[in-house]
């Protein structure tokens, strides 16, 4: 047998042997976070709570419709840090872990087949459940409501930074609202990023009838100069009790976004509708630039 034949074999064991040991810590590491989630589903009983582990090292619990999404930032503040100290005392691997995440997230489904899921806030730990800073987290002075928030994937590399929803005319029942998004690359919560190339406007009306019909006219007003305009045309659908949904998906390029985030006055010109956004929601989208370099 010759070295390389040697050197050969040698190598495809070592590579069984590592997929092998790599195959052992993943089954291991799914085996410790069912437990964990069985563990805090009995201890908040009633509720919905999902576990994910990225990387082996990023723990994210996630409560979703929580009855503490209707109650103060405080609240969910005391149950997260709850949450962290019930995972240090009863995950095994918790020395494996850099960051430990609670989420809470506002779900919604309309007319059966059409889902939201929107993070409301987040809080992160160390491993030790001692809270970690996040330099961009907003002013104590913004409404969790207008607040955006950032949530890292260690699997994409990639930071997606969103507001749940901005109400801009009625209600969620009857009326109109937006959902701007991006994403950039990197932890956009510790380093800022470089600039995404568009921001996503997710554009929603619920009512008894449809407000939009063909192409609309959209324009965006800021201090009564015309940053962007373009023309589209709302999806329509009808549930069956007779309601009606319009969508709208809306890319607009961020150095026009980074400009109406900075107007002092911005009016959102839809057709024949003239939408004056409220100081705190300009301060959210504000506050969404921040992320950015």
């Amino acid at each position: 047998m010759t070295s390389n034949q040697r050197y050969a074999i040698l190598s495809l064991i070592l590579a069984s042997l590592l997929a092998s040991a790599c195959g052992r810590q993943v089954l291991q590491e799914l085996s410790e976070v069912a437990r964990l989630q069985k563990a805090l589903g009995k201890k908040y009983s009633g509720e919905t709570v999902q576990l994910n582990l990225n990387d082996s090292t990023v723990l994210n619990i996630v409560f979703i419709n929580s009855p503490l999404n209707e109650k103060t930032s405080e609240e969910r503040e005391r149950r997260a840090q709850e949450t962290a100290d019930f995972v240090k005392a009863n995950y095994g691997s918790i020395n494996t872990l850099d960051e430990l995440w609670v989420v809470f997230i506002r779900q919604e489904t309309r007319y059966v087949i059409v889902h939201y899921r929107q993070p409301l806030e987040s809080f992160s730990f160390d491993k030790n459940a001692e809270p970690m800073a996040n330099p961009y987290s907003g002013s104590n002075q913004l409404d969790q409501e207008f607040r955006p928030l950032a949530v890292y994937s260690p699997n994409l590399k990639q930071t997606d930074v969103s507001i749940t929803r901005l109400q801009l005319e009625g209600t969620i029942d009857d009326g109109l609202a937006v959902v701007p998004h991006f994403t950039v690359a990197g932890d956009a919560r510790r380093i800022k990023s470089l600039p995404p190339l568009f921001v996503s406007l997710d554009f929603a009306h619920y009512g008894p009838k449809p407000i939009f019909r063909g192409p609309v006219k959209i324009g965006f007003v800021g201090d009564d100069k015309t940053i962007f305009k373009t023309e589209s045309a709302f999806s329509t659908s009808k549930s069956p009790e007779g309601e009606f949904s319009e969508f709208l998906h809306l890319e607009m390029p961020y150095p026009e976004f980074q400009q109406v985030a900075a107007a002092n006055n911005l009016t959102l010109r839809m057709g024949n509708r003239e939408i004056r956004l409220k100081a705190e929601q300009m301060a959210g989208l504000r506050e969404m630039t921040s992320y950015v370099r």
